[in-house]
């Protein structure tokens, strides 16, 4: 267990696959080869991919600790937890503007929410800029529920049945209502 001595929670390491069983793969980390189990859920963010055939034995891989207690000798890993971290730290770096993003991250749809979240009108760039396997992003009511949310005129730029969609419409009427009103408030108080 001496690989975990200087290793904190949240820490991002490289590990080795060994083997693969129905309920998550086997790896070995540190010097001595200290055999881990991670999880089956753990393997990855989408349940599509949360395979333990995807991986083959000597595959290497960058995982995270998500729990270390180094009295009781336990530690558990997760790519699962990897890949939301990093979808995170992309959403804050690009922020709204995905359109300096890879593509990857474009079709990410928990990237495009947290980023529709941020600004409805992202949108805009979502449609200009994302290739034609993205345009399913527009037609997740999620993402267009978000988007219209923050900004009424994001439902635009939605798939076409979205746009008759009862409770997206009413998002977007509550949306531009609340909008109308800051902007007759700012009126009021001579602000622009």
């Amino acid at each position: 267990f001496d690989f975990s001595m200087n290793k904190n929670l949240s820490d991002i390491v490289t590990v080795a696959v060994h083997s693969s069983t129905q309920n998550g793969i086997y790896v070995y980390v540190g010097k001595k080869n200290l055999s881990i189990l991670i999880k089956k859920s753990q393997l990855a963010k989408e349940p599509e991919n949360q395979r333990p055939t995807r991986f083959v034995k000597g595959d290497k891989l960058d995982v995270l600790i998500t729990e270390l207690d180094k009295e009781k000798r336990k530690i558990s890993l997760s790519i699962k937890a990897l890949e939301e971290k990093q979808t995170k730290a992309a959403v804050k770096k690009y922020g709204p503007d995905l359109e300096h993003a890879d593509d990857k991250l474009k079709a990410d749809k928990e990237v495009v929410l947290a980023a529709v979240k941020q600004d409805g009108l992202l949108m805009t760039r979502v449609r200009e800029t994302l290739s034609c396997a993205n345009d399913k992003l527009k037609a997740d009511k999620e993402i267009v529920l978000a988007a219209v949310k923050q900004d009424g005129s994001a439902l635009r730029f939605a798939d076409k049945k979205l746009k008759a969609d009862k409770k997206i419409v009413m998002a977007k009427t509550k949306a531009e209502i609340k909008n109308f009103k800051k902007l007759e408030q700012e009126a009021h108080n001579g602000t622009d």
